[in-house]
């Protein structure tokens, strides 16, 4: 077996009580931003579904008409889109805005792409490419954004951290070894 209380290694410090797993859990912010992380995944990956089959769908449907090996270039042109962000800018956005303003930024601007990728003029582009050029350049930036809005919901999960460097007051329900 294994330890199942207040000694050895892994316990709370100096023999003190631990709270129960239901007061950490419910502790804010911890079951916002749970949430919060839930409700992001499902429209990451919503994302990643439905501007594949809005690509391929008819022109007639509403859709860009792409063939497979177009939809797949404009798929890795987005995914280009995203390489540079994450590499270059995401970091430098999530220090300089800090984690709510990060999250707040990324949805935003998530939503707002959104729309404009069902909106953009580029979808009754004639030509194919101009078609496929529009929706993967607005995809790269939503996903992009999505990305943004994800990186700070993950770093917020590592609470004690998050809310001091959002200068939040921590829980007293957290657990001596959640804090810093």
């Amino acid at each position: 077996g294994g330890d199942n209380g207040g000694g050895g290694s892994g316990g709370a410090a100096d023999g003190a009580a631990r709270p129960p797993l239901s007061a950490v859990l419910c502790s804010h912010p911890l079951p916002l931003v749970m949430v919060l992380r839930a409700a992001h995944g499902c429209a990451l990956f919503a994302a990643f579904d439905l501007v594949p089959l809005w690509g391929m769908a008819s022109r007639y449907a509403g859709g860009l008409a792409l063939t497979e090996e177009q939809l797949g270039t404009s798929l890795a042109a987005g995914a280009v889109v995203q390489v540079v962000f994450t590499s270059l800018a995401m970091g430098r956005l999530v220090r300089r805005l800090g984690l709510h303003a990060s999250l707040t930024a990324g949805c935003t601007a998530a939503a707002l792409l959104t729309l404009c990728l069902l909106a953009s003029p580029s979808a009754t582009a004639e030509r194919w490419w101009l078609r496929a050029l529009g929706a993967s350049l607005v995809y790269g930036l939503q996903t992009s954004a999505m990305l943004l809005a994800g990186t700070a919901l993950v770093s917020m999960s590592n609470l004690p951290r998050a809310l001091e460097a959002e200068h939040l007051p921590i829980s007293p329900h957290l657990s001596p070894d959640l804090v810093p």
